[in-house]
């Protein structure tokens, strides 16, 4: 049978039950309009149509269905080809976010005194839902920053004009904290996109493309100096040439 939902982010119960089922909504609209797009509404040639990434909610689950994790990792691999050694890599990745293209982000608290980590807080959760959780439950979100990230925060910090700002002073850089997610390609958007991207089977000069490499520079769904998105990609693509119906869940 279908799945009745989908659940906010690790289960998580901040929204109400009308609150999660508009979350739900708006998760399967992202997978509809990414299971649907054609050549023309990309502007790409082949990137469409994806008949086999399907949306849970409207298509049955086979009694036969099987889940995969798909495990990379995490520090960006862009810097590390950028950068000479090690230290190097690392005071590139801690300065800044931006750097921080993994679908991985973290902040760093150090002893003022003498410089050393005390603490190293990650996120890997995407802006999408702080948006929406800040529409539903400002003061939620308040006592959400102030429970992880700092007593210190004011609902001030957090939204500008009356509508929360994600790159706010709380979670912009990478030594005041980290809430969610806030480096531009990181979103909930982009990995069901990259997800349903990479279903198509692709073919070149009569071979059957099967490299990580070769498949995100042929798809164009994503960075190809990454770690996550080629290998994501990879992952999903081989169960497509399987004959295996994709989705996320």
């Amino acid at each position: 049978m279908a799945l009745d939902r989908f659940d906010p982010p690790g289960f998580l119960d901040d929204l109400d039950k009308n609150g999660r089922r508009l979350w739900s909504d708006w998760v399967s609209s992202q997978i509809d309009q990414a299971s649907n797009v054609t050549d023309k509404d990309s502007g790409l040639a082949n990137y469409g149509p994806r008949p086999q990434f399907f949306n849970p909610l409207r298509v049955a689950l086979a009694d036969d269905v099987k889940e995969q994790d798909v495990i990379w990792t995490a520090f960006p691999r862009i810097v590390k080809l950028q950068s000479p050694g090690d230290l190097q890599r690392w005071k590139k990745a801690d300065a800044s976010r931006d750097r921080q293209d993994e679908y991985c982000e973290w902040s760093v608290t150090r002893d003022p005194a003498t410089g050393k980590i005390t603490r190293v807080t990650f996120t890997t959760e995407g802006p999408e839902y702080w948006r929406f959780l800040a529409e539903a439950d400002p003061e939620k979100v308040l006592v959400l920053y102030k429970q992880h990230v700092s007593v210190a925060v004011q609902r001030g910090d957090l939204f500008m004009g009356g509508r929360y700002e994600p790159r706010n002073k709380w979670n912009a850089n990478t030594s005041d904290g980290a809430m969610h997610l806030v480096q531009a390609n990181n979103t909930l958007s982009a990995e069901i996109e990259l997800a349903a991207a990479a279903t198509i089977v692709r073919q070149s000069q009569g071979r059957t493309l099967t490299g990580e490499q070769e498949l995100i520079w042929c798809g164009r769904y994503g960075q190809p100096e990454r770690n996550s998105d080629p290998h994501i990609g990879s992952a999903v693509n081989g169960l497509a040439r399987l004959g295996a119906s994709v989705t996320l869940v």
